[in-house]
């Protein structure tokens, strides 16, 4: 005979994300010491206020979660599973562009909208054979999170565009190392990434866009020349697995936790590696 029980649900929620710079819509003074001498002494000096909405607000997130508790053979065998979708609306962000004339920072504003999508599975059994007990159990889960929308206009790669992945690293595909001075010379101008002289034995990199020359055209997710999206930084697929056993007041406990794919980009350069008249490690 088999036993079975669920309990499913769904729940719908908002709350307000805390998770901002503080006293955003509050005008401030910049402090800075003069680099001038006046009678021996550096000045400290004030700068003019910046300009601050008084209408900012708290970013809003909004959740949608469904999810379902089974359960199996008299609640040995256990199974959860979730679906979720968070929208993070009122995004603080910049302000529209303003000429330079204003003399000071755009004032930030409420705009933009990031969408996250994601699932946790869970399942485990456990089960006692006399006075031994014992339980086993297996979790995965994974999101990824997408600008929707934002004030970025031109696309540029250094903070938010629409159709964005968070996380997303982007960087230049390479094809080996020079084996000589006439590769490097042949090869697409790399001045780019270092103005220095190349050598055998450095990295070569690849001109995806054909013109002639390696580099990241006008940094927009438009025209981003020789750059890719090599990867992303925030962990994917979290999976971890946990067993647990006793007998007679004698028990363990086992736990393990990893990601299956996750870029990691170390920027500590090996300085003693490199002389001055070679390129360092180039990341983007």
């Amino acid at each position: 005979m088999i036993d079975f029980f669920s309990n499913s649900g769904d729940l719908f929620g908002e709350l307000g994300n805390q998770n901002v710079a503080n006293y955003l819509y509050i005008p401030t003074l910049g402090i800075n010491q003069s680099t001038f001498l006046f009678s021996g002494q550096r000045l400290w000096t004030v700068t003019a206020p910046n300009i601050s909405s008084i209408n900012l607000t708290w970013e809003k997130v909004k959740t949608l979660d469904f999810g379902a508790d089974l359960t199996f053979l008299g609640n040995r065998l256990a199974t959860t599973f979730d679906w979720y979708e968070s929208r993070t609306t009122n995004l603080v962000g910049p302000g529209p562009a303003l000429p330079a004339v204003l003399g000071t920072q755009v004032p930030r504003e409420n705009s933009g909208e990031i969408r996250t999508r994601g699932f946790e599975l869970e399942l485990s059994w456990k089960n006692n054979i006399g006075d031994f007990y014992y339980q086993i159990g297996a979790n995965l889960a994974n999101n990824k999170s997408k600008v929707m929308s934002y004030n970025n206009p031109t696309r540029i790669l250094s903070t938010y565009y629409e159709g964005q992945t968070l996380g997303e690293l982007w960087g230049y595909k390479t094809d080996g190392l020079f084996q000589s001075t006439d590769e490097v010379a042949n090869w697409p101008s790399q001045s780019f990434l270092w103005a220095g002289k190349w050598n055998p034995g450095d990295l070569k990199y690849q001109d995806l866009d054909k013109n002639g020359k390696v580099n990241n055209g006008t940094n927009t997710a438009d025209d981003h020349g020789d750059m890719v999206v090599v990867g992303n930084q925030l962990p994917q697929y979290l999976y971890g697995f946990n067993a647990s056993a006793a007998w007679k007041g004698f028990d363990f406990s086992v736990f393990f936790q990893e990601s299956a794919n996750r870029i990691f980009i170390y920027q500590k350069y090996l300085m003693e590696i490199y002389s001055e008249d070679r390129p360092m490690a180039h990341f983007i």
